[in-house]
Protein backbone atom coordinates (compact mmCIF):
# COMPACT_ATOMS: atom_id res chain seq x y z
CA UNK A 1 0.00 0.00 0.00
CA UNK A 2 0.87 3.69 -0.79
CA UNK A 3 1.40 6.48 1.50
CA UNK A 4 -1.06 7.89 -0.25
CA UNK A 5 -3.78 4.77 0.15
CA UNK A 6 -2.77 4.86 4.07
CA UNK A 7 -3.63 8.63 4.37
CA UNK A 8 -6.93 8.13 1.99
CA UNK A 9 -7.31 4.68 4.23
CA UNK A 10 -6.81 7.13 7.64
CA UNK A 11 -9.09 9.60 6.89
CA UNK A 12 -12.12 7.33 5.50
CA UNK A 13 -11.80 5.29 9.03
CA UNK A 14 -11.55 8.39 10.93
CA UNK A 15 -15.13 9.66 8.91
CA UNK A 16 -16.34 6.41 9.93
CA UNK A 17 -16.14 6.80 13.35
CA UNK A 18 -18.27 7.35 16.42
CA UNK A 19 -16.47 10.47 17.02
CA UNK A 20 -16.66 11.75 13.51
CA UNK A 21 -20.39 10.94 13.45
CA UNK A 22 -20.99 12.79 17.37
CA UNK A 23 -19.22 16.31 15.77
CA UNK A 24 -21.82 16.16 12.66
CA UNK A 25 -24.25 15.60 15.15
CA UNK A 26 -22.81 18.91 16.97
CA UNK A 27 -22.26 20.63 13.55
CA UNK A 28 -26.19 20.18 12.53
CA UNK A 29 -27.48 21.00 16.21
CA UNK A 30 -25.19 24.37 15.82
CA UNK A 31 -26.72 24.58 12.04
CA UNK A 32 -30.06 24.04 13.40
CA UNK A 33 -30.17 26.80 16.14
CA UNK A 34 -28.97 30.02 14.58
CA UNK A 35 -25.51 28.10 13.01
CA UNK A 36 -23.20 31.05 12.46
CA UNK A 37 -25.58 33.60 13.84
CA UNK A 38 -25.26 31.94 17.40
CA UNK A 39 -21.67 31.11 17.21
CA UNK A 40 -20.60 34.77 16.40
CA UNK A 41 -22.97 35.75 19.39
CA UNK A 42 -21.26 33.54 21.30
CA UNK A 43 -18.32 34.81 20.54
CA UNK A 44 -18.90 38.46 21.37
CA UNK A 45 -20.49 37.75 24.31
CA UNK A 46 -17.73 35.43 25.71
CA UNK A 47 -15.60 38.27 24.85
CA UNK A 48 -17.64 41.43 26.43
CA UNK A 49 -18.14 39.08 29.45
CA UNK A 50 -15.00 38.21 29.74
CA UNK A 51 -13.25 42.34 29.69
CA UNK A 52 -16.00 43.29 32.15
CA UNK A 53 -15.43 40.82 34.45
CA UNK A 54 -17.13 38.93 37.77
CA UNK A 55 -17.53 35.20 38.46
CA UNK A 56 -17.62 32.38 36.22
CA UNK A 57 -21.50 32.48 37.01
CA UNK A 58 -21.70 35.71 36.05
CA UNK A 59 -20.23 36.06 33.14
CA UNK A 60 -21.53 32.65 32.09
CA UNK A 61 -25.28 34.62 32.31
CA UNK A 62 -24.44 37.92 30.98
CA UNK A 63 -22.92 35.90 27.97
CA UNK A 64 -26.50 33.79 27.86
CA UNK A 65 -28.65 36.84 27.90
CA UNK A 66 -26.59 38.69 25.11
CA UNK A 67 -26.58 35.84 22.97
CA UNK A 68 -30.25 34.68 23.54
CA UNK A 69 -31.18 38.41 22.91
CA UNK A 70 -29.12 38.21 19.60
CA UNK A 71 -30.99 35.57 18.24
CA UNK A 72 -34.40 36.82 19.50
CA UNK A 73 -33.70 40.77 18.00
CA UNK A 74 -32.51 37.85 14.69
CA UNK A 75 -35.75 35.85 14.86
CA UNK A 76 -33.88 33.04 15.38
CA UNK A 77 -35.77 29.25 16.72
CA UNK A 78 -33.50 27.94 19.40
CA UNK A 79 -32.76 25.31 22.07
CA UNK A 80 -31.68 26.84 25.08
CA UNK A 81 -28.58 24.00 25.01
CA UNK A 82 -27.70 25.01 21.68
CA UNK A 83 -26.89 28.11 23.51
CA UNK A 84 -24.95 26.98 26.16
CA UNK A 85 -22.89 25.21 24.38
CA UNK A 86 -22.11 27.79 22.03
CA UNK A 87 -21.17 30.02 24.84
CA UNK A 88 -19.03 26.74 26.35
CA UNK A 89 -17.31 26.30 23.09
CA UNK A 90 -16.49 30.16 22.81
CA UNK A 91 -15.17 29.53 26.28
CA UNK A 92 -13.02 26.76 25.02
CA UNK A 93 -11.96 28.14 22.14
CA UNK A 94 -11.03 31.88 24.26
CA UNK A 95 -8.82 29.66 27.08
CA UNK A 96 -6.74 28.10 23.70
CA UNK A 97 -5.62 31.56 22.79
CA UNK A 98 -4.45 32.59 26.19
Amino acid sequence: MSIFSNIVKSITDWLKSDLANYLLSLVNFLADNGGKLLVNAALAAVAAAEAKGGTGSEKFQAAKESVVATLNNNGVSFVMSAVHFAIESAVAKMNQAK
